[in-house]
């Protein structure tokens, strides 16, 4: 389900949100992909050191996300919007 520019719409949509913690409800909403989608997301980004999950403040409070290494995450970013701009992009047709 999620190619690399699905990968670029949760990063640039996380982007969008900052600065300070994203709420996991606010990613879903902006993106329009379900939760249970955007989960397996974030948990790859936390793994990759990019972000961390903030402790909720109960068992079933939200989920927030804040970035964990500002250097790594701006080179994220941009390599998620030149996939983005790549994306939208037309191929190149033979000339005749």
């Amino acid at each position: 389900m999620f190619g690399a520019e699905k990968l670029a719409e949760v990063v640039l949509a996380f982007e969008a949100e900052r600065p300070g913690a994203v709420p996991l409800k606010h990613l879903a909403d902006r993106t329009s992909i379900p939760r249970n989608l955007l989960n397996p997301v974030l948990t790859r980004l936390v793994d990759a050191g990019a972000l961390r999950q903030l402790p909720r403040p109960t068992s079933r409070g939200p989920v927030d996300y804040e970035v964990a290494d500002e250097q790594q995450w701006t080179r994220l970013v941009h390599l998620c919007a030149y996939v983005a701009r790549a994306e939208h992009e037309q191929p190149l047709t033979s000339r005749q």
